[in-house]
């Protein structure tokens, strides 16, 4: 579950790492190309600036003191412990160490605020949180205690119906919906949004795995499944648990005809993971944590189009077939293929 933020523009801003400082200040540099960030306070406010700075200091323990390049920035996260950062640069690059900055001067239409980097969360590229939105279909918080329906936060608002899930409060995510692996699961009615998806689809969805879980069902434990019924046992895609305990993806082509591509290195139980899949006409891609653990092309490169109902939880119901015992949350479903950084960023949204 992702929390609501109070979300502040700021009409005016540059923000300039002090030189010889531990400031990051509030400046003018009518010279400098400036770079829009997303800062993400730890109580959940969030401010959206310019920086004219071109480059981050990083105090790093292997590679000493680096210089990052602020347009190349993706995000960094910062921990509580001595303002140790994980940054992410938009190549892919991964760097942690400290940060010798001690706080954040904006210049905002309040006037100058000065913010303790201890009580910042993130500082993020702008517009990699809104470009991740473009195509995004369906999406399910699980951000309300209604035991019947769960309220999707797409664009199109097709709520689901929930049938005996639980949705819970889970530490550090929220409310999150709770599976039993035999009876729970929840439909979300066909819709041509939906119906529509043949060539591209991605899904991403946090998930925790239930140490008693059964992997080896009929096929396999599904998260989501699109379009099976007892007269077509393969979905048009699904996603889910392999029973090696990896991620498994299967979809099927208008002659019903199955294919699945697997992960295999096991996710481990009891602990939340954010998990991933993207199909584009027969290329496959499989995420956990924002790692890509498989990539293959499949023998069809369109999906089938069934006209049935979208299954979370399972692969179909009464009786139901390949369940999952555990919790899910923040189901997002795109009809289009997400690149491998905007996995990335959704691991750590």
């Amino acid at each position: 579950m992702t929390p609501a933020r109070y979300r502040v523009r700021l009409a005016v801003g540059l923000l300039l790492w002090g030189v010889g400082s531990n400031d990051l200040r509030a400046a003018d540099q009518p010279n400098a190309s400036p770079t829009r960030l997303v800062v993400a306070l730890k109580d959940g406010s969030r401010l959206v600036g310019n920086t004219a700075t071109r480059e981050l200091p990083v105090r790093t323990e292997t590679l000493g003191d680096l210089k990052i390049p602020m347009a190349q920035l993706e995000y960094l996260d910062i921990d509580d412990t001595n303002l140790t950062a994980s940054v992410v640069l938009r190549n892919g690059d991964r760097i942690r160490g400290q940060l010798p900055l001690r706080k954040l001067e904006l210049a905002t239409v309040f006037g100058a605020v000065t913010i303790p980097l201890q009580v910042i969360a993130r500082i993020q590229a702008a517009g990699g949180e809104r470009s991740v939105e473009r195509g995004l279909i369906l999406r399910y918080g699980f951000d309300q205690e209604d035991g019947d329906v769960v309220a999707d936060q797409g664009p199109h608002r097709h709520d689901g119906a929930v049938h005996g899930a639980e949705i819970v409060q889970s530490g550090g995510r929220g409310w999150v919906c709770r599976f039993d692996g035999s009876t729970d699961y929840i439909e979300v009615a066909n819709a041509d949004f939906i119906e529509k998806i043949q060539d591209e689809v991605s899904m991403a969805l946090w998930i925790k795995i239930a140490p008693a879980i059964q992997t080896k069902t009929l096929n396999f434990p599904h998260l989501v499944s699109k379009g099976a019924t007892h007269s077509h046992l393969f979905s048009d895609f699904s996603f889910g648990i392999s029973r090696a305990g990896g991620l498994a993806w299967q979809y099927a082509n208008a002659n019903n005809q199955p294919a699945t591509v697997e992960s295999d290195q096991p996710i481990s139980k009891d602990a939340w993971h954010h998990v991933a899949a993207t199909f584009g006409k027969g290329a496959i891609k499989l995420y956990v944590d924002g790692e890509l653990q498989a990539a293959k092309t499949g023998p069809y490169e369109s999906l089938r189009r069934s006209g049935q109902p979208l299954y979370i939880g399972c692969r179909y119901p009464e009786p139901l077939l390949d369940g999952f015992k555990g919790l899910i949350d923040d189901i997002r479903l795109w009809d289009r293929v997400l690149s491998d950084r905007e996995v990335l960023a959704l691991d750590h949204d």
